[in-house]
């Protein structure tokens, strides 16, 4: 009974998370302890799921404790190949259901406070990704083709 009271008086009294927006907006974590983000929507892209199991490696070599996050905006299948590359990898990750819009796909943190500034993967890790920057900038137009 006692345990019933403390239940209704805590959703009564609102949230008792430290920071509860910033803990939704990171996938129930600190944005003080996050080290990588990917993006809405960029988590089901191929190159990224390519590039992932490298990217864990070298984070890995530098923070002993590592933990990924994955919200509901990824496919389910997607969300099974990264359980798996993490698995593989020996990182723990959680597949947080909670309600709202999230910013993000992924996150990988760690433990303790690292203040990282920039966390999106494809400035952290832009050789991975540089392939397609240099096709968009090779192209050239009609004119500078035949005025070369």
């Amino acid at each position: 009974m006692d345990n019933i009271e403390k239940k209704l008086m805590a959703a009564a009294s609102g949230e008792t998370r430290l920071k509860p927006d910033e803990q939704r907006q990171y996938i129930g974590t600190f944005r003080e302890r996050v080290l990588l983000t990917i993006d809405k929507n960029m988590g089901n892209r191929d190159d990224v799921k390519t590039a992932f199991p490298k990217i864990l490696e070298d984070l890995k070599a530098k923070h002993p404790v590592l933990k990924i996050k994955s919200c509901s905006n990824l496919t389910q299948t997607n969300q099974v190949i990264y359980m798996k590359m993490a698995q593989t990898a020996g990182i723990s990750f959680t597949n947080v259901n909670e309600g709202g819009d999230h910013p993000f796909d992924l996150l990988i943190h760690t433990d303790q406070a690292v203040h990282q500034e920039e966390t999106d993967i494809f400035k952290l890790y832009p050789q991975f990704f540089e392939s397609d920057k240099e096709e968009t900038t090779e192209k050239k137009g009609f004119w500078k083709n035949l005025f070369k």
